[in-house]
């Protein structure tokens, strides 16, 4: 299966790559900072981070998204 993945922050955020996730940024109060983990590699594409792959029969991804701000993806 040919698969998708594309993701597009709320205006207003920033996000680099930090020890191997991607950590987002925004300057509102409701979510300071946000951490997202994927099995598969994601790329800056001008908006947000995407990728395209093909899963073959058995094959799994996993992302992590991560907002508390108690716990840091390392």
């Amino acid at each position: 299966m040919r698969l998708r993945i594309r993701l597009v922050p709320m205006a207003g955020a920033t996000f680099d790559e930090l020890a191997g996730c991607w950590r987002f940024d925004w300057d509102s109060g409701r979510v300071s900072e946000m951490y997202l983990w994927s099995s598969v590699e994601l790329t800056p594409d001008g908006r947000g981070l995407s990728t395209e792959l093909t899963l073959r029969a058995g094959e799994t991804i996993t992302a992590t998204l991560h907002w508390s701000g108690q716990f840091r993806l390392r």
